[in-house]
């Protein structure tokens, strides 16, 4: 059986604190880039970011201090590949093989 694992998940495997941006074109109405990222540098321990224009990504990655992610932008969508691979690693158990 396949298995898919969420953001809250991997971050329980990987014992960090992880917080998920969903849709930040609207929520940078309220708030910049540049003061969300230094908050949530003192909370987190990686920010994992799903834009739609990637120079966002790039702006949040400037002035955080924590790990930011690409979790899906107009330019790429890198994060799959890490979902992709616990989902063989589950399977085969042994990525080597």
């Amino acid at each position: 059986m396949e298995r898919h694992y969420t953001m809250k998940e991997v971050s329980k495997i990987l014992g960090v604190s992880i917080r998920t941006l969903q849709r930040w074109d609207k929520a940078e109405k309220k708030e910049s880039i540049k003061d969300t990222a230094k908050v949530m540098s003192r909370y987190v321990d990686a920010i994992v970011a799903r834009v739609y224009k990637h120079r966002h990504l790039e702006e949040m990655a400037k002035y955080s201090s924590v790990p930011v992610i690409n979790a899906l932008s107009d330019l790429a969508h890198p994060y799959q590949i890490l979902a992709d691979l616990m989902t063989i690693r589950n399977i085969k158990e042994n990525l080597k093989d």
